[in-house]
């Protein structure tokens, strides 16, 4: 292996990178992944809720909190705009004294990992009927779990077997398939009012 492809790891493939270099190669697609971005994917972690600032941080100060330990996953920077926007719709409370506290950060968390999947009203329909149930802490360790353990599968570091016999390309259309499925099903449900109810409740 080349110096160049050395620090390169196959997820889930043994087939070499291929990009689209002069008039001789054809257009591929390829899921190796650099070691030190699966790395950064393998020990990605959200803070404990304990560990969220409640000390009182203000606009800039809130969305540097939060964009420092999702720039890794999100290339999209959470603004001191886009948070003045939440809280001006009613998607977060109000800051106090133009300070923003543990739940205010909870919420934004979810909201910018929510977002490129659903509408910003339906964040919101969704915080709101989550709350319902839940309290913010018992929301955001949920929320975390799931997430860290749906990224960590997706990119095959728990399931070793989960594209083993697929082509890149066939790969990535089973993600664009799984990817938009979903959204579709999430458009659905707000567009619909549905409410999604556990077998447990049925049972009460």
């Amino acid at each position: 292996m080349s110096d160049e492809n050395k620090n390169v790891i196959p997820i889930n493939t043994g087939k070499e990178l291929s990009v689209v270099s002069g008039p001789d190669k054809k257009p591929g697609i390829s899921l190796d992944i650099k070691k030190e971005e699966l790395d950064i994917i393998r020990e990605f972690k959200f803070p404990a809720y304990n560990e969220i600032p409640d000390v009182g941080l203000y606009l800039e100060q809130t969305g540097k909190y939060i964009n420092e330990f999702l720039r890794p996953l999100i290339k999209t920077d959470l603004t001191g705009s886009m948070i003045s926007n939440y809280v001006k719709k009613k998607i977060i409370d109000s800051p106090e004294k133009k300070q923003y506290y543990r739940n205010h950060i909870v919420d934004l968390i979810f909201i910018a990992i929510s977002k490129p999947v659903l509408s910003l009203e339906s964040v919101g329909t969704l915080l709101e009927a989550i709350k319902e149930v839940d309290d913010h802490r018992s929301m955001y360790e949920a929320f975390c779990n799931i997430f860290e353990e749906t990224l960590k599968k997706t990119f095959g570091i728990r399931d070793k077997n989960q594209i083993k016999d697929d082509s890149a390309e066939k790969t990535v259309m089973r993600y664009i398939s799984s990817a938009v499925s979903y959204k579709i099903f999430l458009d659905r449900c707000f567009e619909n009012k549905c409410t999604v109810v556990s077998e447990t409740s049925k049972e009460g």
